[in-house]
């Protein structure tokens, strides 16, 4: 599978859960947890899972996030 293709699927998964923090299964196919804060999607999380989940923040899917290089 291309990483452009990957990309696209990943983004129909994290449409419900904008401005939320999610865990992802390790290959990035589904949403195992999400909430409001990290703290609480980690905490939603089974014990057996936490090592191998993938935690990202979504951010508004229409605005643009430029990092600030100093």
């Amino acid at each position: 599978m291309s990483q452009r293709h990957q990309t696209k699927d990943l983004s129909k998964v994290l449409k419900p859960y904008e401005n939320q923090w999610v865990a992802l299964s390790p290959d990035y196919t589904k949403v195992i947890a999400s909430g409001e804060t990290l703290r609480e999607t980690v905490a939603q999380v089974r014990e057996d899972e936490k090592e191998r989940a993938v935690f990202h923040k979504v951010l508004p899917f229409d605005a643009y996030y430029v990092p600030l290089l100093r």
